[in-house]
């Protein structure tokens, strides 16, 4: 499938606007609220026995050393394969084209959100692809914490991948979140993994995350 060319501004643009429409108002309440049960339908996931690639040596720190990703299922999020052993996380669809994954699906966070953008990795510089990672997180907030507050680094542990911090704000607690992007036949897309600052993350979202592949 040929792939589409959109300019670097419009990617950003719609990037930013699709998630803030999209999922703001159905993920960020729900996301600072009360945890409250989702109400939207599990999904059943495609999972197919496979080998999953070498899980990265870098983790979180580099101080906690998880197991490898080894031969776990895979599992289909549009264009994305996934690997996490079955039943570890639950695939809900919050909003139309963003697929989560969580470890208990009664609470929103921790969480793995995967979504196709237009676009590709060749129109993006690294400082595009930091910028459109920091516009995907604001995204998530009625009122985000301002660019120059977040901290952003590259994430050594993934290609395409940078780590950002979001500060408390009135509304939300600090917020930790990784995001990387993929090239798919069918154009870029997007995986964040988000969490509450400070806490850590269940080492299947970790594995999930890092070992996510595009076809």
């Amino acid at each position: 499938m040929e792939k589409r060319k959109v300019n670097v501004r419009v990617i950003l643009l719609i990037a930013v606007l699709v998630v803030a429409l999209a999922a703001a108002l159905v993920v960020l309440l729900r996301l600072f609220g009360s945890f409250q049960s989702a109400d939207t339908a599990v999904q059943t996931p495609d999972g197919q026995q496979t080998t999953a690639p070498e899980q990265p040596t870098q983790g979180d720190g580099g101080t906690e050393s998880r197991p490898a990703a080894g031969t776990l299922p895979s599992h289909a999020v549009g264009s994305l394969t996934l690997y996490y052993a079955e039943g570890a996380l639950q695939e809900v669809s919050v909003a139309e084209g963003v697929t989560s994954l969580l470890p208990d699906w009664n609470e929103t966070l921790p969480r793995l959100d995967a979504q196709r953008l237009d676009g590709s990795l060749e129109d993006l510089t690294d400082g595009e692809l930091q910028q459109l990672a920091v516009g995907l997180v604001q995204a998530y907030y009625v009122d985000a914490p301002a660019t120059g507050e977040i901290s952003a680094a590259a994430d050594d542990a993934v290609s395409d991948g940078l780590r950002l911090e979001l500060p408390a704000t009135d509304d939300a607690p600090a917020l930790s979140a990784r995001v990387r992007f993929l090239e798919a036949a069918d154009g870029l897309w997007y995986v964040a993994l988000l969490s509450p600052g400070g806490e850590t993350v269940p080492d299947a979202l970790t594995t999930a995350y890092e070992t996510a592949s595009a076809r």
